[in-house]
């Protein structure tokens, strides 16, 4: 999928009663490189992430991915499809270990071999494989949540406030 658009989102549009956190936003990223959305505090980047990820429901808009439409999709799907996220507070199992976080992760994707140990230690994680992660600082708590998401293979990984 290099060079070629992997996500397409067409207009956009999330209300939280009166408040309107997403009115017509449309983008398209590419599958070659990193794309950064930036913008202060409240300028629905975070929701913007949800939608996509289907954490949140559209109120209107469409969301493409590889060209299929996922809009309305739910995160599990979306997650088989190859759309992998990180939250902007933590979202580990906190008592489990490095490698029971990741591997626990690499189970959404059925049939799939993916090298838990490799990942750990691309990150440079191995260190603290067997370390539960509530013992593990904030900065390497985040890479074990990288290394969470790289665990279901994605095609296309949203890091929120890494």
């Amino acid at each position: 999928m290099e060079g070629e658009e992997i996500l397409r989102v067409e207009n956009l549009v999330k209300r939280f009663g009166d408040f309107t956190a997403l009115n017509g936003v449309s983008l398209a990223i590419r599958g070659d490189g990193v794309t950064a959305i930036i913008g202060p505090n409240g300028a629905g980047k975070t929701t913007l992430i949800n939608v996509i990820t289907g954490r949140l429901k559209l109120d209107s808009g469409r969301i493409f991915f590889m060209g299929r439409d996922i809009t309305g999709a739910s995160p599990h799907k979306i997650v088989r499809l190859g759309i992998a996220r990180t939250f902007q507070i933590i979202n580990l199992f906190r008592s489990l270990s490095v490698y029971q976080n990741v591997l626990i992760s690499s189970l959404s994707k059925k049939g799939s071999d993916v090298d838990i140990d490799g990942i750990i230690k691309r990150l440079g994680l191995n260190g603290y494989r067997d370390t539960e992660v509530y013992k593990l600082p904030h900065g390497l708590q985040r890479l074990v949540e990288i290394a969470v998401a790289l665990a279901t293979k994605p095609r296309l990984l949203l890091l929120a406030k890494c």
